[in-house]
Parts: structure tokens; C-alpha cells; sequence
């Protein structure tokens, strides 16, 4: 499910302790500063696809759109529904080129049932899709990995 990032400095603080900038603290910084900027890009290039290309898909988010669309505010964990295509078929189609997305509600189904409500999606017909599709990105995914799964989600039937 779409959630927001962390502060990276809070989070060190709370690793290390609260104290003087010590060189452990200064590396762990960089180095968590380095895996958002290595996630935002991928990340960037598929909710963008989402936000402008894709008018058949939506997004699934707790967060209003300035946060929802804002990959250096939020986790690289993306969450959609296709107005027409099922979940499943989404992730089958993903698994047979190599491609490891998800389908389900991933125990956020309140959640999920309160974004439903508020944009007039009927859960019964989500739940016979087989919820939402969930694209997780980490740091080692390339963008030529995200630019796979886009291409491979376009070149389903019924997408566009």
C-alpha cells in the first residue's frame, strides 16, 4: 500500500541515538539518502505513467494526490487497480516475462475499502479482479526493469 516516506535524519537518530554527528551517523545518512535517490527515479517513471498516461488505472493511496505522485515523500511501493483488466491477469502476465508484481488487498483491506469509497470503485468488484496490483521497488530495481513492466502492462489487451 502507498505510504509516506520517513524523515531520513529521524530515522538515523533513532538507529544511533540521539547525539553529536558522529562519522557512523553521517555514513548511515548518505547512505539512506542514496537508496531514495536510487528508488526515486524508477518510482517517478511508473506513477507518472499512472498520473498522465494511463487513464484506465488508478492509483491507490491513503495521501492526497501532492503526496500520492511525489516519489521523494513517499515508500516505492505502488498500488493500482486497471478499470477493465483483472489484478490477476496483470501479475500473470507480469510472471510470465519474469516480472514479480502482486494481487490482493496485502491486509490493508480498510484501507483499501475507504480509497474505494471515496472514489466510487464497488469493492465486490475489486475483490472479483483480485484486488489491487502492488509493484514493490527497492534500490537495486533498474529503470530499465520498470521500463520492462511498463512495457509489458502496455502490451496487454484492453490496457490503453
Amino acid at each position: 500500500f502507498s505510504g509516506r516516506k520517513v524523515d531520513v535524519e529521524s530515522t538515523v537518530d533513532k538507529l544511533l541515538g540521539n547525539g553529536k554527528l558522529s562519522d557512523s551517523k553521517w555514513l548511515m545518512m548518505e547512505a539512506y539518502e542514496n537508496i531514495e535517490l536510487a528508488e526515486s527515479s524508477p518510482m517517478s517513471l511508473l506513477l507518472d505513467k499512472i498520473r498522465f498516461e494511463w487513464k484506465r488505472v488508478k492509483l491507490i493511496s491513503v495521501f492526497d494526490d501532492d503526496i500520492a505522485f511525489c516519489a521523494q515523500r513517499r515508500v516505492p511501493v505502488i498500488s493500482f487497480v486497471h478499470e477493465s483488466l483483472s489484478s490477476e491477469d496483470i501479475v500473470k502476465k507480469c510472471e510470465q516475462n519474469n516480472i514479480v508484481v502482486r494481487a490482493g488487498f496485502f491486509l490493508s483491506t480498510e484501507c483499501i475499502n475507504r480509497w474505494a469509497e471515496s472514489r466510487g470503485v464497488d469493492m465486490q468488484e475489486l475483490r472479483g479482479k483480485g484486488g489491487a496490483v502492488r509493484v514493490s521497488l527497492a534500490h537495486y530495481n533498474t529503470m530499465e526493469e520498470v521500463l520492462r513492466c511498463i512495457d509489458i502492462m502496455e502490451s496487454m489487451e484492453g490496457w490503453g
